[in-house]
């Protein structure tokens, strides 16, 4: 969820839910990308499947900055 809370992260003992949206792809797409350093969407090295429009929000919502 994007919200105003920091994030937090849970280790679960069992699987996870089915995503609303997933993103593959090598990792240097992937972290590129999630660092607003490359495509978002359409690139040729990131396949989404699901909702897409999730991995579009966190594209216009987070802005990773060193301070």
């Amino acid at each position: 969820t994007i919200g105003p809370d920091a994030p937090a992260v849970e280790r679960l003992d069992t699987a996870p839910a089915t995503a609303d949206c997933t993103v593959r792809g090598p990792a240097a797409a992937v972290f590129g990308a999630v660092w607003n350093r490359g495509p978002w969407l359409g690139g040729e090295h990131l396949q989404t499947s699901g909702d897409a429009t999730l991995f579009a929000l966190i594209g216009e919502s987070v802005q990773i900055r060193w301070s």
